[in-house]
């Protein structure tokens, strides 16, 4: 092989290596990532929120965002999906649920570097034990609040015998029926109501599991006077939309949103635009680490929507009235469960029942 040759094959190849080092760097570096929990980004009312603050901060802060789906629904594969995220450049990573709790306690001692957001959720150990490090900042928005708003406005709306169903969620599901008993019973003492006029009648599932069987059972509740029905917003709700639909009852529907002409009111939980405002806080170097928030209606983190056609008696002037009095400092709920446990709450303008299973 002469010199001239020889000449050519090494220009070649350095070319070559400068083309894929040239591909290599070109690929955008994603600053901001969002690990689900399994659910796709569209999938799910939650995921959908999130991703839209994260969207948007991301483009007006001209930064890349990716959104990651791990294979499955366990601890590994979500540790894995992180992971990759932290090898894609992420520098933000905000994951939300119970589910992610046991990855971000394990990412948030690894990767010293990247800013962690959980989003409903507090990293815990194996055996249960939280610990939030610095480099992690815990955002939930309040269960008990978001029930208060529905139950409180229920009344003012007309409505006097109610329904709450909770699901498999333990802690969420009694969080939402404290706080729509609350609610109720507040109401009623507003109204000059009592017991013998207003009646919640509930049921703890345990389970988000639906069957022939449980839409009989709802269709049963409705058709023997339950005028508007509450849940914590598992995803069996849609059966109980359905058993409304077809007994002509109500629901109030908790988080996202329906097109069932059944759903009265909707409690909206804000994600999108508290991560969001959160996302631009931290641009300023204000990111408060090692940190539980637990964002209410003041913040607001939870909002309300209503048919005023059919709610004519609910009016803007009393949500602006509800808001007011849920912003004050001296607001706050109890821990506990007021539903098991009436009286320990004062709860003397309502009439609390157990449904039969």
């Amino acid at each position: 092989m002469n010199k001239k040759m020889k000449t050519a094959i090494c220009m070649g190849m350095l070319m070559l290596l400068a083309f894929t080092g040239c591909q290599k760097n070109s690929e955008p570096k994603a600053e901001l990532a969002f690990v689900t929990d399994g659910d796709d980004v569209q999938g799910d009312i939650v995921n959908q929120s999130i991703w839209t603050g994260v969207e948007q901060f991301a483009k007006e802060s001209k930064k890349e965002c990716q959104s990651y789906v791990p294979e499955e629904r366990s601890d590994a594969a979500y540790e894995k999906t992180i992971d990759q995220a932290v090898k894609k450049g992420a520098e933000v990573i905000v994951c939300a649920g119970e589910e992610m709790e046991t990855a971000l306690y394990q990412a948030q001692r690894e990767y010293r570097d990247v800013r962690f957001l959980l989003m409903d959720g507090v990293p815990v150990d194996e055996d249960g034990k939280e610990r939030l490090r610095g480099n992690t900042l815990s955002i939930e928005i309040a269960p008990k609040e978001a029930g208060y708003l529905a139950g409180y406005a229920a009344v003012q709306a007309g409505y006097t015998n109610l329904g709450y169903l909770g699901g498999a969620d333990e802690k969420k599901s009694r969080e939402y029926g404290t706080g729509f008993a609350l609610g109720i019973n507040e109401a009623a003492k507003d109204l000059g109501l009592s017991s013998e006029n207003i009646t919640l009648k509930y049921r703890y599932r345990g389970t988000d599991g639906i069957s022939p069987e449980f839409l009989a059972e709802v269709e049963n509740w409705y058709r023997e006077g339950c005028q508007v029905m509450f849940t914590d917003g598992g995803s069996y709700s849609n059966v109980v939309t359905a058993a409304a639909e077809k007994c002509g009852g109500a629901i109030i529907w908790n988080g996202g949103s329906s097109t069932s002409s059944s759903v009265v009111m909707t409690v909206r939980m804000e994600y999108g635009n508290i991560l969001y405002e959160t996302l631009k806080a931290m641009e300023q170097n204000e990111f408060e680490g090692k940190t539980h928030k637990v964002i209410g209606v003041r913040d607001g983190g939870i909002s309300l929507e209503w048919n005023q056609d059919v709610l004519s008696a609910f009016t803007g002037e009393k949500y602006v009235s509800i808001r007011s009095k849920m912003s004050k400092d001296d607001f706050s709920i109890k821990e506990g469960d007021a539903l098991e446990n009436p009286d320990a709450f004062a709860i003397a303008n309502l009439t609390v029942e157990k449904f039969a299973e």
